[in-house]
């Protein structure tokens, strides 16, 4: 499973409505919809994913 990075959704890999890859990496979305709105400014949600991916640290540091 992974997450839509348009609307959140998780989505199945294997059954995503439609996919995009884009910069190197894939992008799976619930919707062709979703997919439009990442195709408008795939910048900016491309980024806010990047984002959500990253590894949050702890109080001790360590992530």
């Amino acid at each position: 499973m992974t997450k839509d990075p348009v609307c959140g959704r998780q989505v199945d890999e294997k059954t995503a409505t439609a996919k995009l890859n884009y910069r190197g990496r894939e992008y799976h979305f619930c919707s062709q919809d979703c997919k439009r709105q990442f195709d408008q400014r795939p910048g900016s949600y491309a980024q806010q994913q990047k984002r959500s991916a990253a590894p949050q640290q702890t109080e001790g540091g360590a992530a």
